[in-house]
Formats: C-alpha cells, structure tokens, sequence
C-alpha cells in the first residue's frame, strides 16, 4: 500500500466533498491531527474506521486502500435495481440490489414500488451549527408514519429504523450525492437524488 497516494485520495475526496480536516475529523470521532497526518503520507487510518471513511468521502475501502481514486457507477455495480422489501407483519425492512426472493412471517414479499417524492411526501435539508439537517414535515401518529429512511452513498446503504410518533431529524456533515429513500406506512417508498 502506498501511504502517501492514499493520503493523495482522502486529501482530494475531502475537499471534494468540501469538508474540512475538522468537519471530516469530527465525522469520525478522531482528532483533525490525525487527517492531517493522513493527507501528509505520514500514517494511515485505522483499519476500524476504514468503513466510516470510505463513507464519509462516497469511495470504496478498496479504492482508498489502493490508493486510486472512484468513480461510482451505479450501472455497473448494481445498485440501480436497488429493491426494499417491507413485511407488514414485523416491519422487517429487506434491502437487495439484485431480483431475490423474500419470504418473512410466511409470507412471500413484493419488492416496494419506488415512487418519486411528492409536495406531500418529501423531505427538507436545512444547516445548522456547521451540520446538514434532514427533516420530514410528515404525519407521525401510530397508524401513519415512516418505517425507515434509506441513505444511500456510492455503494453503501444505512438503512434508519424508525417507530410511530417519532419525529425523525438526521443530522450529517453533506448529503450532497446521495440517495435518500424513506417508507411511509399508508403511502409506500419514496425515492429522491440530492445533487
């Protein structure tokens, strides 16, 4: 592994992202030092935080660790044929990036149709103390509510339960150049591109 092109890589993707040594610090839990110490070739990340990084910077750990710089392309790694499949019955939440078949409580499951966000069903991103805030001005009683939100980054998904009367607001550095899908319980999945 070649230290110093992998510190080439977070250093670029970093400002990519227009985040600072600090911000992208802070995202991990670790001291801006420590990514300074990256950037410089001077030590490399720790394997336990490899995954957040890669995430953080919507690069591959393959990629980051060799070094080489990536381009997601969702054709090629399949996750345009991104399917949720959602069990009524236990709210089991299933996520597949290929046609599978889904049997939970018995009971064959139907990918969940994506539709794109409406007035009525969508979500807002507002900043606030140095963070991006996503929000849903959506009905939170215990018949109709949001099951989960989907953020997908590159190709990796971070599926967020959710529970009735639970006002959601998650909280990230950037949602630039990821996918946020969320399940609504009366409504179904919805789907919308922040660029």
């Amino acid at each position: 592994m070649d230290v110093k092109a992998i510190g080439e890589v977070i250093r670029k993707n970093r400002i990519k992202k227009k985040l600072t040594q600090r911000e992208l610090a802070s995202k991990l839990f670790i001291s801006d030092k420590a990514v300074s110490k990256w950037e410089r070739g001077k030590g490399m990340p720790d394997l336990s935080i490899l995954s957040d990084l890669a995430d953080c910077l919507n690069i591959s750990v393959e990629l980051l660790l060799n070094g080489v710089e990536t381009n997601v392309d969702d054709k090629k790694n399949g996750m345009k044929k991104m399917s949720f499949y959602v069990c009524d019955q236990c709210s089991n939440v299933i996520c597949s990036t290929n046609e599978a078949s889904v049997i939970c409580c018995n009971k064959k499951l139907n990918a969940s149709e994506v539709q794109k966000t409406t007035k009525e069903n969508d979500f807002e991103i507002t900043y606030n103390d140095g963070m991006q805030l996503l929000q849903f001005d959506h009905s939170v009683t215990k018949e109709h509510y949001i099951k989960f939100v989907a953020i997908r980054r590159g190709v990796s998904v971070n599926i967020i339960p959710t529970h009735p009367e639970w006002e959601i607001n998650i909280r990230d550095v950037d949602f630039t150049n990821t996918r946020i899908y969320f399940y609504c319980s009366e409504d179904g999945l919805f789907s919308r591109m922040i660029k």
